[in-house]
């Protein structure tokens, strides 16, 4: 068999070496698609606990508002605490 050419030794060598940087590439790209699974994850966990948190809040608010507007006890529905509402 003939000596390979200087021309196909090269193009063997860049050949691998396209085919090694494709594999990093691949890797790569598949550890980035990971961590981006991951930090989505993580936030849908947190949106339950915000939904949860804004539940609370409005309710909070509601029932603070309530209170406000039937006034004080004893002094004929005056509101005393009109002027601190959220």
């Amino acid at each position: 068999m003939a000596e390979e050419s200087y021309f196909e030794r090269e193009k063997a060598r860049l050949l691998q070496e396209i085919a090694t940087g494709m594999e990093d590439l691949i890797s790569t790209t598949n550890a980035y698609n990971r961590n981006i699974e991951e930090a989505y994850g993580v936030g849908r966990e947190f949106k339950t606990v915000a939904d949860l948190w804004g539940t609370f809040v409005a309710g909070a608010t509601d029932r603070n508002n309530e209170l406000h507007d039937q006034g004080v006890p004893g002094t004929g529905g005056t509101t005393f605490g009109a002027s601190t509402r959220w």
